[in-house]
């Protein structure tokens, strides 16, 4: 089954590009730290609760249809603990139009030198659902200038959630399961 993840740069592995800050929040790609890949997203929070990063464009949704939500995150050493959440804000357009509801994964609260947790969700689009709006945010207020990791970010049209899938091709996918179960010769014991 070919698998679709709808996030732009969902593993940051250059830039930033398709996601904004919310409210006073900063973004910035890091290179010390990464779930998949080399590099994550690094959010300085605002006080304000919400503190995150969305999406920066709408994704198309079909309406009745389950999708489904995972992203990692991190908080590291000397950070404060805090609790993150994903969020899928639904559309009755691409652009423009109506908030029609907020789907949101469990919080996890996340201690400070933890290892990558992912947030995790599934959700039915609601009936007039044409478009969504994916969030990674600390839901109650914290410190300003404390910071949280995203990274491997997956929002796709299915009943369960699976595994992380990036930009990957069909013909690279086979490349690396075949390189993979390839056995090695003895002399590469």
């Amino acid at each position: 089954m070919d698998r679709n993840n709808l996030i732009v740069n969902p593993s940051f592995k250059t830039n930033t590009t398709g996601w904004s800050a919310t409210g006073s929040s900063t973004i910035a790609r890091i290179t010390s730290e990464a779930f998949y890949g080399s590099s994550c997203l690094e959010v300085t929070k605002a006080a304000a609760s919400n503190s995150g990063v969305v999406v920066a464009s709408r994704i198309l949704a079909t309406a009745g249809l389950n999708y489904v939500i995972g992203a990692y995150v991190k908080i590291t050493g000397l950070q404060q603990a805090g609790t993150l959440q994903a969020n899928v804000a639904w559309y009755n357009s691409a652009s423009g139009g109506s908030l029609i509801s907020t789907s949101s994964s469990i919080a996890l609260d996340v201690v400070p030198g933890d290892d990558w947790v992912r947030l995790t969700g599934t959700f039915a689009a609601p009936a007039t659902a044409a478009s969504a709006l994916v969030s990674i945010v600390q839901p109650t207020a914290g410190t300003a200038g404390k910071k949280f990791l995203v990274d491997a970010v997956l929002f796709e049209q299915a009943d369960y959630l699976g595994e992380y899938v990036d930009e990957v091709d069909q013909a690279t996918e086979n490349k690396y399961v075949n390189k993979g179960m390839t056995p090695l010769r003895s002399e590469e014991h």
